[in-house]
């Protein structure tokens, strides 16, 4: 069996599951509640002309890498205002990608020969696949509590912390694929007992929740070690940022490859960005009307049969179970002009097949509610 064999016979296998994935061929076409930009802010005035401004100034492209000065006051700009919004005197890199962020971050953060000792790691089970790359990427081993189960985390710190070896704790505040949100007090009170370093990802929660929507998380010693955050999402743009000590700052600007070795973000990006940061505070009637639908929708499920798990933000699950039946429901949706993403395993975990709704202030209350009434019917 040459090698072009041994992977069709995998991809028959996943096909024969209904886990079987395939890029959309077309243009997606009706109410779309598949993608991140919450807030709407990708199709924004202040954006767009900002953008168009910097590509008029500057071009299109980041040209070379942070090291070598590309746009470096555009960026340094941003990153004196993210770390002001998310830091008591932490300092902020920007990346070009949110992936790309969280696996050469996490892998550098975790690299014995930095630390001088192996890293004992525990991370939530239902943490972004990014942060479990680069947990793997630096050879660590992570102890997975239950999600969203802080008596299981300190069990598992109590029993496998090793002395002599650093703790790692990864969460998300908003988790991406279930809405929920960790206990963020009760994580610092447990961080400040066992003195563990705690990472927060806040891609979910950038935009949407906490003060003038700058997320839930803060870099400072009794608080998060490590805060990052995505532009690609509420923020309406790409890319990412991470808000640290300025000791993490410098290893990272000297060990991290995922900065060292790749392009700046283009200018276009930085002023988009810069312009949706300066813009979040002025949006507090956007974040209660995202509040609202998400409770509306919710309501709706209750009252159908529909179970949403542990939902309580803009983003909600409608549970299904099996990925055919799942799938399924997606098509029927489709078909009334209803688009709404399908996750299916690995993504999630096997028996969870979900439809993700992830709203945004561009949907409407009857919107919503014709997607509970399709699957319903």
């Amino acid at each position: 069996m040459n090698l072009e064999q041994r992977y069709d016979s995998r991809l028959e296998e996943r096909k024969a599951s209904g886990l079987f994935r395939e890029l959309p061929d077309a243009p997606i076409a009706g109410v779309d509640f598949t993608h991140n930009d919450y807030l709407g802010l990708s199709q924004h005035p202040r954006l767009v002309e900002a953008a168009i401004s910097a590509a008029n100034e500057f071009g299109l492209g980041g040209q070379a890498s942070r090291l070598l000065g590309a746009r470096a006051e555009m960026a340094r700009q941003l990153e004196t205002d993210i770390a002001a919004a998310k830091s008591e005197n932490g300092q902020a890199l920007v990346y070009s990608t949110g992936f790309q962020l969280n696996a050469s971050v996490i892998s550098t953060l975790l690299k014995p020969d930095l630390l001088g000792a192996k890293p004992n790691v525990f991370a939530d089970r239902l943490i972004h696949a990014s942060l479990h790359t680069g947990i793997r990427m630096a050879g660590a081993r992570q102890s997975r509590f239950k999600h969203n189960d802080l008596d299981h985390l300190e069990r598992l710190l109590e029993k496998k912390a090793e002395p002599g070896s650093p703790n790692f704790v990864f969460v998300e505040s908003i988790y991406g694929m279930d809405g929920d949100r960790v206990d963020l007090d009760r994580l610092y009170r447990l961080k400040a007992k066992h003195d563990f370093f705690l990472y927060v990802d806040e891609a979910h929660s950038i935009g949407v929740e906490g003060p003038q929507g700058y997320g839930l998380a803060r870099q400072t010693a009794e608080q998060a070690d490590v805060v990052i955050g995505t532009f690609s999402k509420a923020l309406g743009a790409a890319g990412g940022f991470v808000v640290a000590s300025e000791t993490i700052k410098n290893l990272l600007v000297n060990f991290c490859n995922g900065l060292i070795y790749s392009t700046a973000p283009s200018p276009v990006v930085l002023a988009a960005v810069a312009e949706a940061w300066r813009l979040l505070p002025e949006l507090s009637g956007e974040r209660e009307k995202l509040n609202q639908l998400g409770n509306f929708l919710r309501h709706q499920l209750t009252e159908h049969g529909w179970d949403f798990g542990e939902s309580e933000s803009h983003i909600v699950p409608i549970l299904i179970g099996a990925p055919e039946r799942a799938m399924n429901l997606k098509s029927r949706l489709a078909a009334a002009g209803l688009n709404v993403a399908c996750i299916r395993p690995p993504t999630v975990p096997t028996g969870t097949s979900r439809l993700r709704v992830s709203l945004s202030v561009r949907h409407t209350q009857d919107q919503v509610a014709q997607i509970v009434k399709v699957i319903s019917a």
